[in-house]
């Protein structure tokens, strides 16, 4: 359990080099607009992912690297149970890949015409510009108030906040989340009450 607050051992000691190297390497990939349009260039465009920080081990480093300096209710909601940030790191991660495959094949076949190729450059700048957003994500305390959020959150508004007050309302108005058993002592779905 972590106390409120902390960042969990996992993804502490952020650097903001860190989120810097990330955000260069979003840089970079924008920057290849060009070759990605130039069939001619898809070969340079396939030599810079095939280098680091764009290959698989380094790529997965950096990204989670960069997530230590993820807001601590992103961090905890997100990374606590390996959730949404993760999942966008690993599909960034792999689309990227997938990018560097098919640029190097096409270049080595001498093809000049191919779909693919938008779609996957699409697809990973949409997957680093969505964890990128993570970083100013000042919306999520709002989505997610009252039933029990707080037990798990850093915001400010979690400070002031009585979980076991919002326990007792939730089941005073029949909320089902918070219910209490009949001769219970907690929560239905986690979380002790006395």
């Amino acid at each position: 359990q972590v106390a409120l607050g902390k960042k969990p051992a996992a993804l502490s000691g952020g650097d903001e080099k860190d989120k810097d190297k990330l955000l260069k390497a979003v840089e970079t990939l924008e920057g290849l607009r060009g070759k990605i349009n130039d069939p001619k260039q898809w070969g340079d465009a396939a030599e810079i992912l095939s280098k680091p920080p764009f290959t698989k081990a380094p790529l997965t480093k950096l990204f989670d690297n960069a997530a230590k300096l993820l807001p601590d209710n992103i961090q905890k909601i997100y990374g606590g149970d390996g959730g949404a940030w993760v999942a966008v790191k690993n599909e960034a991660v792999d689309a990227t890949d997938a990018l560097a495959a098919e640029l190097k094949y096409l270049s080595k076949q001498k093809i000049t015409e191919s779909e693919d190729v938008e779609g996957y450059y699409t697809l990973v700048l949409s997957k680093f510009s969505e964890f990128v957003a993570l970083y100013s994500n000042s919306d999520i305390n709002k989505q997610l108030k009252g039933v029990g959020f707080c037990a798990y959150s850093s915001s400010e508004k979690c400070d002031k906040f009585d979980d076991d007050a919002d326990v007792k309302a939730q089941k005073d108005a029949g909320g089902i989340y918070n219910q209490l058993r009949p001769g219970a002592t907690e929560r239905q779905f986690g979380g002790g009450v006395k």
